[in-house]
């Protein structure tokens, strides 16, 4: 075959070479392009999956896309943080997360602060919302479920409060400028006008007779809802709430002078509270015992023991808190010891610590 031959038949084939090497180098840039945006995806797209996944609980996703480093800076082992912040604790490290001073770190590292708790071999880590020094709302009560809303869980930043709902007494403990007044004020706007609220007060030898009154028709009060077969919570037949609360409580324990009078009136007024914390939960009949005053003897334990809700302010070391509270405050819980003014935490009887921020009094 001659060399003409070949070029008629080559150069058609060349041609189409030429022009394939043209639309090549045409396409490389958007190869390129291409490639650089299934790159981004590839690292987009598990972050934005992250960040609509943990959507309810951003620390708790900072975590998870973290979990490799902070395994290695404190030495834990972090293979999967759910939705809810819980961390399964793997064996031998439940130590590690109950380390003094973890909860810290962790915040400091992760850029927020944060709670660390350790129950049902969980470690949960939950935001510490910025609730900021005053907290404004309106205390409110919710006769359904006996709910008193007094302020805002520093924890989730929800409205909170305790429920008055089937117990028969609460103790109330903070030292002085904690801001206990305050919060007994917010507690009978939130009552009022759907119980009847009879405050009282231990200071004086005047007040101690007022209390004395107010004991013992909250008493005969409850005795009259028995005699009449009431059971307040299922149906309580017209009758609202009765809530006693006595402030500085502590002088209704304790004698007023060695006389033996005095002794037996203060045996009789211990008796009669008692009777009220005991009796008291089926007749609607609430106890509040606040005081500043932390000792052994402030409050006897057998009465304490009886309240189901326990609410503790700033004290100044955490056997105060456990004279109140009944127990120290494990790690990653809130202690009163570090509460801020118009802070306490919160025991809604069912050993579940919160800090609540309660909110200014209505001018």
């Amino acid at each position: 075959m001659n060399s003409s031959s070949r070029e008629d038949l080559l150069g058609p084939l060349n041609a189409f070479v030429e022009q394939l090497e043209g639309k090549v180098v045409e396409s490389i840039p958007w190869v390129i392009a291409l490639i650089a945006v299934i790159a981004i995806l590839q690292a987009l797209i598990p972050w934005l999956w992250s960040r609509w996944w943990y959507r309810n609980n951003p620390v708790a996703g900072k975590v998870q896309r973290r979990r490799q480093r902070l395994s290695e800076v404190f030495g834990l082992k972090i293979n999967r943080v759910h939705r809810d912040g819980r961390v399964r604790i793997e064996p031998g490290e439940t130590g590690k997360w109950k380390r003094e001073g973890l909860t810290e770190e962790l915040g400091a590292e992760i850029g927020v602060p944060v709670r660390i708790k350790v129950e049902g071999g969980y470690a949960w880590i939950r935001e510490v919302q910025n609730i900021g020094d005053t907290v404004s709302g309106d205390p409110a009560y919710d006769p359904g479920t006996g709910d008193v809303i007094i302020g805002v869980d520093t924890e989730t930043g929800d409205i909170e409060g305790f429920s008055i709902k089937e117990i028969s007494g609460v103790v109330l403990a903070a030292r002085p400028g904690a801001g206990k007044t305050a919060l007994l004020s917010l507690i009978e706007q939130a009552l009022n006008p759907h119980a009847e609220v009879k405050m009282v007060s231990g200071k004086s030898s005047a007040d101690l007779e007022n209390a004395e009154l107010e004991i013992t028709s909250t008493q005969e009060e409850m005795q009259d809802r028995f005699d009449a077969g009431l059971d307040f919570w299922n149906n309580p037949e017209g009758r609202r709430p009765r809530v006693l609360v006595l402030d500085e409580c502590a002088r209704l324990f304790e004698p007023s002078s060695e006389s033996k009078e005095d002794k037996a009136s203060a045996k009789h007024r211990t008796r009669q509270v008692k009777d009220l914390l005991q009796r008291g939960r089926s007749a609607g009949v609430i106890t509040i015992l606040a005081t500043q005053r932390m000792s052994a003897d402030t409050i006897p334990t057998s009465i304490r023991d009886l309240a189901s809700v326990r609410i503790c302010g700033r004290v100044t070391t955490p056997k105060d808190a456990e004279m109140v509270l009944g127990r120290l405050p494990e790690p990653g819980e809130p202690s009163p010891v570090s509460a801020g003014k118009r802070r306490f935490i919160v025991d809604d009887g069912d050993g579940e610590w919160k800090e609540l921020h309660v909110f200014e009094l209505a001018q």
